[in-house]
């Protein structure tokens, strides 16, 4: 759905003065990311993020600062099925101290899909049906080197 640049806008017009709550996620994960005073979403602690490269095949890390590429969740929260997703949407993370003050990851409020962005035709959301098979083994082989 593309939406027009003032949508945020248009909604807090419509809605008056009633609270709103801003945050970004997805139905595949237990729970989703509140945005900070300072713009950001946090991701909870017990979701691991992993920014993607194009094909979603190759995992994109920078300890602290700007990383840009799919986004991609692990949620141990789920014990009935794998909880990897891969997603549609095109994110700029950050693993590093936000400047709210508090740690872990954020993600810049600029997410797009990937289909608008870099032009891929797979726009929807894929879970791996094992371990092995999510990111060429990026989460067992983090653990190893834990």
């Amino acid at each position: 759905l593309n939406l027009p640049e003032d949508y945020q806008e248009q909604v807090a017009r419509f809605f008056g003065g009633a609270r709103r709550y801003r945050g970004y996620g997805m139905s595949e994960t237990s729970t989703h990311s509140p945005v900070c005073p300072d713009g950001r979403f946090h991701v909870p602690p017990w979701l691991t993020l992993f920014v993607l490269d194009e094909t979603g095949e190759h995992v994109r890390h920078e300890p602290s600062g700007p990383v840009t590429g799919r986004a991609a969740y692990w949620d141990p929260v789920w014990d009935g099925h794998w909880g990897g997703t891969i997603s549609g949407d095109w994110i700029t993370a950050d693993y590093g101290r936000c400047s709210c003050g508090r740690p872990g990851p954020t993600v810049a409020d600029s997410v797009r899909r990937a289909k608008d962005v870099i032009g891929v035709d797979d726009d929807k959301i894929s879970c791996a049906g094992a371990v092995e098979a999510y990111v060429r083994g990026a989460i067992t082989t983090s653990v190893e080197h834990s």
